[in-house]
This record gives structure tokens, C-alpha cells and sequence, in this order.
């Protein structure tokens, strides 16, 4: 939907501004190697994590190794505050990068939302980044002419009355699981 160009750009902006930050920062960046290997690595993970195929080589490994050993010294809330203002300031003024799809912007939030939430969970930090409007959660979709009895006994109560209820079943009158799994045996 983006395509490679436009997040090529989008990530250049983003480490031209790095790299004009302050020194506490930008020396973690320099220490790596210059902005046009940061641009090639970033951009390269974000094609592959958006489905351009496997561009960004080490995957996981590499990332937790770099985010470990190089930069450890950001992954903290004055890091991650600093990074994602940076990255918002970039996408703010990337408009001409974007397509006209109204979903790029909210996938692009989605996706750093995703990984500075698994940074600030591996790292224990605070996690106070906000990039803006994201995707709504992924919702399963649950069809019980597919399940077996057990998958739909699996499901948890939660699971079995929004299920019923999308299927116009007032589940308020099951009053326990067990009677949320015999209604969806019915269906």
C-alpha cells in the first residue's frame, strides 16, 4: 500500500532529524555508523515487517542484539520519549511520502505503537508514546458450523457471547459458559 520509496523517504527524514539532535542521542546513533547505515537497516525492517519480503536480515535476533548491546543506553522513557517524538515530528511532515489512503498513517501508528510497547516491556520502562490513531485490534472472526464441540467449549465466555450476539442471539439470558456453549452446539 506504501511501498518501498515512500518508506525509504519517510525513514531518512526520520534519522536526518537524529542526527541533528542533541549529543546525549545522537552518539548512541554514531557509535552504530552513519545515518546512511541506519537508513538502510530501519528501512529494510520496515519493509519486511509490512510484508516487502525479507529485506531486514537477523529478523528478532538482530534487533534484540542492536537494541542490547548498542543502544542500550536509550531504552528507557527520556530514549523512547525522545525517539518517538522524533518519528511523530517525521511522520507530521511526511504527507507527500503517503498515499492518499486514509489506512497508511494508522498502520504506520499500529506498527511503532507494536514495537515501542514490546521495547518498553523487554526493557522495563515506561511506555508514554503516543504516534496516533491506530488499527483497531485484530477481532477473530468465529464460525461454529466450522468448530468441533471442543474448539467452541475452548473459547472463553467472552469469546462465545460476542460470537452469539453477532449472530443476533441475546446471550444476556445465558446466564454461565456452559449454557453460552450448548446454545452455540445448537447453531
Amino acid at each position: 500500500m506504501l511501498g518501498q520509496d515512500p518508506i525509504v523517504n519517510i525513514v531518512s527524514d526520520f534519522y536526518e532529524r537524529i542526527f541533528a539532535d542533541e549529543d546525549w542521542f545522537t552518539s548512541v546513533f554514531a557509535k552504530v555508523g552513519g545515518i546512511g547505515h541506519h537508513i538502510n537497516t530501519q528501512a529494510s525492517m520496515w519493509i519486511d515487517v509490512m510484508g516487502g519480503g525479507p529485506y531486514y536480515h537477523g529478523a528478532d535476533f538482530r534487533l534484540n542484539f542492536h537494541h542490547t548491546h548498542n543502544a542500550h543506553q536509550l531504552m528507557n522513557e527520556k530514549g523512547a520519549a525522545r525517539w518517538s517524538q522524533l518519528m511523530v515530528d517525521t511522520l507530521d511532515a511526511s504527507e507527500q511520502h503517503m498515499t492518499d489512503d486514509p489506512r497508511v498513517r494508522p498502520s504506520i501508528n499500529t506498527f511503532l505503537t507494536h514495537f515501542m510497547g514490546k521495547y518498553a516491556e523487554e526493557f522495563a520502562f515506561e511506555n508514554h508514546s503516543v504516534f496516533g490513531a491506530t488499527n483497531p485490534p485484530i477481532k477473530r472472526k468465529i464460525n461454529f458450523l466450522k468448530m468441533s464441540a471442543d474448539a467452541i467449549e475452548a473459547l472463553t465466555e467472552t469469546e462465545l457471547r460476542d460470537a452469539l450476539e453477532e449472530r443476533g442471539v441475546n446471550a444476556s439470558i445465558y446466564s454461565n459458559k456452559d449454557a453460552l456453549v450448548n446454545k452455540a452446539l445448537m447453531m
